[in-house]
């Protein structure tokens, strides 16, 4: 079972909340996913997605996206993205606002997230 957070908190508070609700654990990676401050974020975003799903192959880790990367990640690399939602043990979504919280939930339930086999 995965777990997501949806939080208007910044990342750091988020993450806190992710550890002291054992959502997270010490022992697990965490993969962070920010590509606001990138001159050419959509393309930061992809490249990120892709160098997370190499890294993370077997462990288990915990995902964490900021709002804006979340608004590429869900609308240009959307495959991409549900790939690593698959593989990922919890995730956590920060400095998310209201409309984008509604418009995740929207998307996951069109396409089921659910666990799949990778090459």
């Amino acid at each position: 079972m995965r777990v997501f957070v949806i939080t208007g908190d910044k990342r750091e508070t988020a993450i806190e909340i992710g550890y002291s609700s054992k959502l997270l654990k010490e022992e697990q990676s965490l993969v962070i996913i920010d590509c606001q401050d990138a001159d050419y974020p959509s393309q930061e975003c992809e490249r990120q997605l892709y160098q997370a799903i190499q890294t993370v192959q077997k462990e288990q880790f915990g995902l964490v996206i900021d709002g804006e990367s979340l608004r590429y990640a869900l609308h240009e690399h959307v495959a991409i993205f549900l790939r690593l939602l698959n593989m990922a043990h919890s995730v956590l979504c920060c400095r998310v606002t209201p409309l984008q919280k509604v418009s995740f939930f929207a998307d996951c339930l069109r396409v089921p997230i659910r666990p799949t086999l990778f090459e």
